[in-house]
């Protein structure tokens, strides 16, 4: 299963946790992450935030799989997530492939996707 839609940078909101370096996070840091989750955006990330502005000054593509590796029943990390994460990063760029295949044949500059539920 999967989503596709708006990630937040949230490395300044951090985790809900303030032990060790997060006893800086003050009361303000919830209400501002939930008031991006009201807003739309899906999920959190702060570590992609230079991956995807620097491939934009580069005119590189780049792009973010956010994943929950952690198993519902048991509460542990589940390492068959690893291989999922990496199945759907190379089916992704299997599907941009085929894209950019659609789009020079018909000599566009830009493809608008239409995504399938």
């Amino acid at each position: 299963p999967y989503k596709v839609g708006v990630i937040g940078d949230m490395a300044s909101l951090g985790p809900d946790r303030t032990d060790g370096f997060r006893r800086f996070l003050t009361d303000r840091t919830r209400p501002m992450k939930q008031a991006l989750y009201e807003a739309g955006v899906l999920d959190g990330t702060g570590e992609a935030a230079t991956l995807l502005v620097q491939s934009s000054i580069f005119g590189k593509r780049a792009g973010v799989l956010n994943i929950n590796s952690v198993d519902k029943d048991g509460n542990r990390w589940d390492p068959s997530a690893d291989d999922k994460a990496v199945a759907a990063g190379l089916e992704t760029m299997k599907i941009i492939m085929e894209w950019d295949r659609i789009k020079a044949e018909k000599g566009l500059s830009h493809i608008v996707p239409t995504f399938e539920e």
